[in-house]
């Protein structure tokens, strides 16, 4: 945790122990989903990732890249996915199973892109500052809808915190048909650019057993496109967990109403057949 709220802003577990189906009875995918949670509740509060009050994802391929459409969450297409953060304070991806082709993870930190745009393009960090429109995704009784304006960087006098999602900042202007006033698309596209800098970021491949700590208000996380395995029971597959950390220092930017979570109206829940 010291490393994600004061350090770098993300951690790699390696060599996590997925013990192999049949092992005292259960698959290794149930054993993925028990190691994960035992992790989980030592590091931070778990919040639910979705309206179903799922607290573990899985992110996987459910849906072909074509049919990522404006209310389809990207973790379940094989489809890239852009620079964003995700829900919570940090997010964590255990690695089970890797696609044979592409599922590329790449990192960025958003002190360097506020850095550099302090010197190569400032006029933009005011636009960045004053914040976008973002979208909501519709989900189980919730209708999509444009939320109000969220600044992208936060100055905390001795720090500086962030939080970025370039689909979700487009999309409230798309979904109405009209076009994204033009200080904004320039301060989006000059994010963008400054983020898939290959001086500036990360990319590696997560190994089976690897599990991957972002902290959202640090850092952005993506993915590059992926092939999968033509036997689902092969197919790639990470779980993925939100949380926040007591006392941590996005609490002085995310109001406590703010923090559980997607609204749900059930007890949180893990959705995985025990097997």
């Amino acid at each position: 945790t010291e490393a994600l709220e004061t350090g770098l802003g993300f951690a790699l577990l390696r060599g996590v122990d997925l013990p192999q189906s049949g092992c005292h009875g259960y698959s290794q995918e149930t054993w993925a989903y028990r190691i994960n949670w035992v992790l989980a509740l030592a590091l931070g509060d778990v919040i639910a990732q979705n309206a179903q009050g799922e607290v573990i994802g899985a992110v996987q391929a459910v849906v072909n890249a074509s049919d990522n459409g404006m209310d389809t969450r990207g973790y379940v297409s094989n489809a890239e996915l852009r620079f964003h953060c995700d829900g919570g304070d940090v997010a964590s991806l255990l690695c089970v199973r890797q696609a044979p082709e592409g599922g590329y993870n790449s990192l960025v930190s958003m002190h360097t892109i506020h850095n550099i745009m302090a010197k190569e393009c400032p006029q933009h960090l005011s636009t960045l500052y004053r914040g976008v429109p973002m979208f909501m995704r519709a989900e189980k009784g919730l209708k999509s809808a444009s939320l109000p304006r969220q600044p992208l960087f936060y100055d905390r006098g001795d720090h500086l915190l962030g939080w970025i999602n370039l689909r979700l900042m487009e999309l409230p202007y798309e979904s109405a048909g009209e076009p994204m006033p033009e200080e904004e698309r320039a301060a989006l596209d000059a994010v963008e650019e400054i983020a898939e800098r290959q001086s500036n970021k990360l990319t590696f491949k997560l190994k089976p057993g690897d599990m991957l700590l972002t902290h959202n208000h640090v850092c952005m996380h993506k993915r590059s496109a992926f092939i999968d395995e033509v036997d689902p029971s092969r197919s790639r597959l990470m779980l993925r967990l939100w949380y926040n950390v007591p006392g941590g220092r996005a609490e002085a930017i995310v109001p406590p109403e703010k923090r559980g979570g997607y609204f749900v109206d059930q007890p949180y829940v893990i959705r995985h057949p025990v097997s």
